[in-house]
């Protein structure tokens, strides 16, 4: 049984090798092909308790008894989370390259991710975080990160959102959303928002054509939600700003900020490109 489940392993391991190959040939950035393969080694770890192992058959039992095993070992549900969406990912690279069907694990039911919104910026950290004048960047990456993040805190844009703009859709100090699962929608952009997407214009040293992504990484690929992540928690942790949020708080924060001060609900929903009914939420 346990040679087995070596074997399984081992043939798990080539298989996440040749993915993250092709996730690099692909242009994603290092940090995000890094974090991949820190939750597949997670996962490959596991799976030696799991006795016999072939991806094709691994499905709801063995996601229950892996889950087990990471809670037993303290990790938190969020990162849980994260490491069967890399696990599903790698079955649908497995589908397309191996014809695979691994149907059981990408119809498992996954364990419940207990969301919870987490304390808002305050105002001096919302300074901190997105005040040009106040930051120590002194290259275009960080003028780069410093866009996206002004982009959701200051005009209601998702990751999401910011990953899938394209040149063509920043323009006369506004930007066009036109790939969402919100509601499609033109945002003006004002003061720290229109200042910062500029500034990362000026420095980007690759030309970005028209059709071409807003936001690229070293390789010159779009940008993935991931990486804006990794680099949102990097930022919290460098400024000395207590972690456990991710940059979706920024735009939850503008929700909030709206709410405050007064703005009717069809103009909040108008802004973050949700129904009237959903932006309730911030009047609580």
């Amino acid at each position: 049984m346990r040679s087995s489940a070596l074997s399984g392993v081992e043939t798990c391991r080539r298989d996440s090798e040749a993915w993250l190959k092709h996730l690099k040939h692909e242009g994603y950035s290092e940090i995000t092909v890094d974090c991949y393969r820190r939750d597949l080694q997670a996962f490959q770890i596991a799976l030696v308790h799991v006795g016999r192992f072939d991806m094709a058959s691994f499905g709801q039992v063995q996601v229950d008894l892996i889950t087990s095993i990471w809670t037993g070992e303290a990790v938190s549900r969020q990162t849980i989370s994260r490491r069967f969406s890399a696990i599903r990912c790698l079955a649908r690279y497995l589908v397309i390259t191996k014809r695979l069907t691994c149907a059981p694990v990408l119809s498992a039911r996954l364990p419940r991710l207990c969301r919870h919104p987490g304390r808002p910026f305050s105002n001096s950290e919302m300074t901190t975080l997105l005040d040009e004048y106040l930051s120590d960047i002194t290259d275009w990456i960080g003028l780069r990160d410093l866009a996206i993040f002004a982009l959701q805190g200051d005009a209601g844009v998702s990751a999401a959102e910011v990953a899938s703009l394209n040149r063509q859709d920043a323009h006369d100090g506004a930007v066009t959303i036109k790939r969402s699962c919100f509601t499609p929608r033109t945002v003006i952009l004002f003061g720290r928002s229109k200042s910062a997407l500029d500034r990362y214009l000026r420095w980007v040293p690759m030309q970005i054509g028209p059709s071409e992504p807003l936001f690229i990484n070293e390789r010159g690929a779009r940008i993935s939600v991931r990486t804006i992540q990794t680099r949102f928690r990097e930022r919290l942790k460098h400024l000395g700003i207590p972690t456990g949020r991710g940059p979706s708080a920024l735009r939850r924060g503008m929700g909030s900020r709206l709410a405050d001060h007064r703005h009717p609900p069809r103009n909040i929903s108008a802004v973050l490109g949700l129904s009237p009914l959903s932006v309730a939420r911030y009047f609580n």
